[in-house]
């Protein structure tokens, strides 16, 4: 067994949440600090992690070190969004070659964040992590390829590739509640296969940057359109793209994604109604199927939920969960941005899911971290300083206000719908558009 097999298959999340609970009861978010003072890692990480490994020590720091990748699962999460908004600002600059570079930085944040809340820190060449008993060990390799290694063995490791379906809920409850309501059980075949589906498919850019170095290199270092390349979407079909994705994007008082999640619960049980049974999710049975899990937890089987659920047609299946399936590479090795940065929303909503889950576990509350969501929200003019919000989920109406001016006003401008006209005639609502820091404050229940 590889050492980041071993990872995989024997890291918690345990230690993690101890850590968390520490950093909330010991002063340090009291103090207004992620970090005590004292924390050997929390300046200079990667040296004195080596001068550590060298001497040994390790082991005796052990507690600082659970502490900085406790802090690191909400802070990999809120740098991922904030990459994710530097990917839309490119998008809508029509500067597709960035776009991708900061949506593929988005997916690999997102991955530290979920690995970090499993007890997986990643760092730079020597990574760490923590068993159910506290013991802390590492493994070998290079950040960008460590990542896409982690992702893809946990994929394909049933015990652990269905916990991304404990993370994700809907209306409280998780979709292995759903399964486990359908007398599915959680790690079966039926219920891994799409988990790992779901995990190679999102991951897939980590997978073609983390072994073509020449992809980073090229925005990286070279000079950008020396060779012109003929865009296959206009400005009107980013534009298109983005509201839609901020439509997915949308919270509700109970559902930090409410249509995207809702979707993704109908997938769970299509994909394995269909894996048990060898037949396609609809008709009778299939509302049977449903209906009994939907009872099993206490639902009513007349609510809006289970008829979404069992609708034999739905007319707004989001776009981004279409947008993803498809190649993120050509055949002549060029690069989409849509779909990479569709893939990134859904790591990005994965990753929340897992801070979330920090979060909720170790009780910690909104108001403790304010010194630190306060700062970032001013400096990247979220809110007035002076007005900020009550509750995170009151960003959308910003959100909500400026998507259905834009989608107004480019139907009204179809020959006049570009770039330069909408930062003249809209420059607030497109101001709004690139901010999904909003998404990522709402999305991990702060």
């Amino acid at each position: 067994m590889s050492p980041l097999i071993d990872a995989v298959q024997n890291s918690s999340s345990d230690i993690i949440h101890e850590a968390a609970s520490r950093l909330r009861t010991t002063g340090r978010f009291p103090s207004q600090r992620w970090l005590s003072s004292r924390n050997r890692y929390a300046k200079q990480t990667i040296d004195q992690l080596k001068k550590d490994q060298s001497l040994n020590l390790i082991s005796r720091y052990k507690n600082q070190l659970a502490e900085y990748i406790a802090a690191s699962t909400i802070i990999h999460c809120a740098d991922g969004w904030n990459f994710f908004s530097c990917a839309i600002d490119a998008l809508l600059n029509q500067d597709t070659t960035s776009a991708i570079f900061m949506a593929y930085y988005a997916e690999l944040r997102a991955v530290m964040a979920f690995f970090a809340n499993e007890g997986i820190g990643i760092f730079n060449d020597k990574h760490y992590w923590f068993n159910s008993a506290g013991d802390v060990d590492s493994f070998s390799g290079r950040t960008h390829k460590v990542a896409n290694d982690l992702i893809q063995s946990w994929a394909i490791y049933s015990p652990k590739n269905t916990r991304m379906l404990d993370l994700m809920q809907f209306d409280g409850k998780s979709f292995n509640d759903w399964l486990s309501a359908a007398n599915l059980i959680v790690g079966s075949p039926a219920v891994s296969g799409l988990a790992k589906d779901w995990l190679k498919t999102w991951s897939i850019d980590l997978d073609i940057f983390s072994k073509d170095h020449n992809i980073r290199n090229e925005v990286s270092y070279r000079p950008q359109c020396i060779n012109v390349q003929s865009q296959e979407e206009n400005f009107q079909q980013y534009l298109h793209f983005l509201i839609e994705i901020w439509r997915s994007s949308e919270p509700s008082q109970a559902n930090s994604f409410n249509l995207l999640d809702q979707h993704l619960l109908r997938n769970t049980l299509e994909g394995f109604y269909q894996r048990r049974t060898g037949q396609k999710p609809k008709g009778r049975l299939f509302t049977a199927f449903v209906t009994a899990a939907a009872v099993n937890l206490g639902i009513s089987p007349n609510s809006n939920l289970v008829n979404f659920l069992t609708a034999s047609d739905i007319s707004n299946y989001p776009l981004v969960l279409t947008v993803a399936e498809r190649k993120g590479q050509l055949v002549n090795g060029n690069m989409r941005a849509l779909p990479v940065i569709s893939r990134a929303l859904l790591l990005l909503r994965l990753s929340s899911a897992s801070a979330q889950n920090l979060i909720k576990a170790t009780g910690i509350q909104k108001e403790e971290l304010k010194f630190w969501w306060k700062s970032n929200g001013d400096l990247q003019g979220l809110w007035n300083p002076v007005n900020y919000p009550d509750r995170m989920i009151d960003l959308w109406a910003d959100i909500e206000e400026a998507i259905d001016s834009l989608e107004t006003w480019c139907e009204d401008h179809k020959d006049t719908c570009n770039i330069c006209n909408s930062r003249i005639e809209k420059p607030i609502d497109f101001w709004y558009l690139r901010q999904f820091q909003r998404v990522g404050l709402w999305a991990t229940g702060l």
